[in-house]
């Protein structure tokens, strides 16, 4: 199963399984958990997962865009693969 979009010539996208929004995930001591809501604009404050030289950058553009709806630039770091590595940086408070 993949998160779409998916660009690459030798896959094919087949019947959808699940449909779902975009969420984020913070650490239960995060302020954005506390508001229970955000925006992508809310991004540019915060430190996103940075998926490395692996992730194509349609995909990054899709689900974790370089920069806010106003333009400012979302900061990276720090580094996941997976999405289990990601759920560990999170827990950690990173």
């Amino acid at each position: 199963m993949l998160w779409l979009p998916v660009a690459e010539p030798d896959l094919t996208v087949g019947p959808t399984v699940l449909t779902g929004g975009r969420v984020l995930a913070v650490a239960a001591d995060h302020p954005l958990a506390e508001r229970g809501t955000a925006s992508l604009e809310d991004l540019g404050d915060n430190h996103v997962v940075d998926f490395g030289p692996d992730a194509p950058e349609y995909w990054i553009a899709a689900m974790v865009p370089t920069r806010t709806p106003l333009g400012r630039r979302i900061p990276r770091g720090p580094a996941a693969r997976t999405f289990h590595e990601v759920l560990s940086l999170v827990a950690s408070g990173q």
